[in-house]
């Protein structure tokens, strides 16, 4: 039959094969609030406690003083603060992803724009090179015309001279005959 006697925690602990500080005391990590020993009571007649003690017989007694209340306020502060730091890192991380983001968009849309602007100077330039082409057509056109023009009336002026050297030359031999 187990006795009733409280086990410190520190015996239940190295009982259940925990690393131990040089000392004979239980590692704490650093900067833990240092908490008075908890003890574990193995109570074999759980009736006389009528149901106090837990489904397994065991009961936890914890001293009820200022430095259980201290201790506990200092880890709840230390909890908050760790949980304030890891949405703080998380809320920046976010805040990164949104700013990428919108440096994206915006890389985006300034190459849009500049393709935009480069389609629009393409669009003029050619334009400009329509127009001159027209013009340039619009000379050929007036050079070929006005060469034709000039092309006939030579042709007209020298078949005019073919005909009066023929008609003199008519009169010239019907003169000498």
């Amino acid at each position: 039959r187990p006795s009733a006697r409280p086990v410190p925690l520190a015996a239940a602990a190295a009982a259940a094969g925990s690393r131990r500080s040089r000392r004979g005391m239980l590692c704490t990590p650093p900067q833990s609030p240092l908490v008075k020993p908890v003890e574990f009571r193995l109570d074999s007649d759980s009736e006389s406690d009528h149901g106090s003690g837990n489904r397994d017989g065991f009961h936890l007694d914890r001293p009820q003083d200022d430095t259980r209340s201290e201790a506990l306020v200092i880890a709840t502060s230390r909890a908050r603060t760790a949980r304030e730091a890891r949405l703080t890192a998380v809320g920046a991380a976010e805040a990164r992803v949104r700013i990428r983001a919108l440096e994206m968009e915006a890389l985006v849309d300034v190459r849009r724009h500049a393709d935009t602007q480069s389609t629009e100077r393409t669009r003029i330039e050619e334009h400009a090179r329509t127009r001159r082409m027209e013009s340039v057509a619009k000379v050929a056109d007036v050079f070929i015309t006005e060469r034709a023009h000039t092309q006939r009336e030579r042709d007209a002026q020298h078949a005019q001279a073919e005909r009066e050297a023929l008609a003199m030359w008519g009169q010239f031999v019907t003169q000498k005959a």
